[in-house]
């Protein structure tokens, strides 16, 4: 039967593209039709949340105030007196609101304030509460949210949780005017999913500021925060998948940046932090699909760079990064789609290669890299479209080279590497379609070589120096290795598949 279609056509692959729109930089506009908030003086303990109310039965709101505390619902009822520690609650009435406050989108608003009793102070603030009439998941339809706390310190204001779902998540603006000396905010504005405005507040003693603007979706400017003091920094935007900038945070203590810029896929710059202590670096701009260019940070404490790049699909170059101390690079620079090279990296005491340049598509060959402690390189080249060739790496520890080359299909020599401790090569070769020639491996302890070189259209023989005594499946080996005209005596008496 005659062949139609060409070999090569059988793999085709289409480069990813960068996320389409980049969102413009501007800061948020507070909505004229809103009840203004009251000027405050300094020093003043009082709390002001804006609350929309709609023409329906679930307008609630639950707060808990540390310092016996008052509560003006602003609707004209009766001022409520607190004490300290309760959880207080409320349900609005959108009829029981003057018509007056009815805004462009259709509910009334409420300014409630909260402010301290005589002799008293605001020393936790907590609005992470639930309504005792709500079940889990309901909201509480803040708007907006200013903080005069003076006396608040430590850790002691919340006001969402990386825990649990957010129950501010129509909040638009939140305004921390004045607040003691935190030394933890971790999770503060977690899961925000309207946040759009957050004015800069004092962080001057703050060491843990991880998971800080988690899943601020809308969020497009990140205020300048005083990170001098900083040890963790991880997860700090990730998800942030409107931000378009960051200052130039001071990251001199921080240890941790783990997913710190994590699918903020808008971001298309960031400035040279100092990152000269930060030890883990996995998955720092991880999906930052518009970043357009790496600064020369200093990563000589890295040791994890696990995912540090992955789906950058817009960077064309990386700088030459101090990866000394890496030991994973496990899917580091995956999926950069558009990075032409790699420059030299030290990866004398790297062990993970496994996922590394998956999905490069513009890559056409890579340094020598430094991989004698390297022990698992399970698809590091998969879907490299346009690598030619590699260079002879050290693989004299490496164990697991499945799916190493799957679907490089302009790839034309591999050299002949040390596989005596390889024992899996699952799809190694697997629609490598101009690969010439198979090296004479040393397959003695590969139990599984299914899909090996699937696909290879253009090879001519199978090397006699495969061992095949331990191999228990050629499932799919060789399937369309067209041009495949000899086959060696093997002892295939261990094969259950074939």
């Amino acid at each position: 039967m005659a062949i139609t279609t060409s070999p090569q056509s059988l793999f085709r692959y289409e480069p990813v593209t960068p996320y389409p729109a980049t969102i413009t930089s501007s800061a948020w506009v507070r909505p004229t039709d809103w009840l203004s908030i009251p000027s405050i003086s300094s020093g003043e303990q009082v709390v002001y949340a804006l609350v929309a109310v709609y023409d329906n039965d679930s307008n609630y709101i639950a707060f808990l105030c540390q310092g016996n505390y008052t509560v003006d619902w602003g609707d004209g009822s009766q001022v409520q007196n607190v004490s300290s520690n309760v959880k207080t609650e409320y349900k609005f009435t959108y009829s029981s609101l003057p018509s007056n406050t009815t805004t462009s989108e259709g509910y009334r608003q409420a300014l409630v304030k909260i402010t301290p009793q005589a002799g008293q102070n605001l020393t936790v603030v907590n609005f992470n509460q639930k309504h005792s009439a709500l079940p889990n998941g309901k909201n509480v339809n803040i708007i907006d949210l200013v903080l005069n706390i003076p006396n608040v310190t430590g850790g002691n204001l919340t006001i969402s949780s990386t825990s649990a779902i957010a129950l501010l998540n129509k909040v638009k603006r939140i305004w921390i005017k004045q607040v003691g000396a935190l030394t933890n905010i971790a999770g503060l504005f977690s899961n925000l999913y309207a946040l759009e405005d957050v004015p800069s507040f004092t962080t001057t003693n703050v060491t843990n500021f991880s998971y800080l603007f988690n899943s601020c979706t809308l969020l497009r400017l990140a205020p300048l925060l005083d990170t001098s003091n900083a040890t963790n920094t991880s997860y700090m935007f990730q998800n942030c998948y409107f931000l378009t900038d960051v200052p130039l945070y001071n990251l001199s203590q921080s240890t941790s940046a783990y997913a710190m810029f994590n699918n903020c896929y808008s971001l298309q710059s960031i400035p040279t932090f100092n990152i000269s202590k930060v030890q883990n670096t996995g998955a720092m701009f991880a999906n930052c699909m518009n970043l357009r260019k790496m600064p020369e940070l200093n990563t000589s404490s890295s040791t994890n760079f696990s995912n540090f790049l992955n789906g950058c699909t817009s960077l064309t170059s990386i700088p030459a990064f101090n990866t000394a101390n890496v030991t994973d690079m496990t899917y580091a620079f995956a999926s950069c789609t558009r990075l032409k090279e790699i420059p030299y990296l030290n990866t004398s005491k790297n062990t993970a290669f496994y996922h590394t340049f998956t999905n490069c598509y513009g890559l056409t060959t890579v340094p020598l890299f430094d991989t004698s402690n390297v022990t698992n390189m399970h698809r590091m080249f998969t879907g490299c479209v346009n690598l030619i060739t590699v260079p002879p790496f050290n693989t004299s520890k490496v164990t697991a080279m499945s799916g190493m080359f799957e679907y490089c299909g302009r790839l034309q020599y591999v050299p002949t590497f040390d596989t005596s401790n390889v024992t899996t090569m699952t799809s190694m070769f697997i629609g490598c379609s101009s690969l010439q020639n198979l090296p004479s491996f040393n397959t003695s302890k590969v139990t599984d070589l299914s899909s090996f070189c699937n696909g290879c259209v253009s090879i001519p023989e199978i090397p006699s120096s495969f061992d095949m005594s331990k191999n228990t499946t050629l499932y799919h080996s060789f399937t369309s290795c067209f041009r495949l005209k000899t086959v060696p005596s093997w002892n295939i008496a261990n094969v259950t598949n074939a």
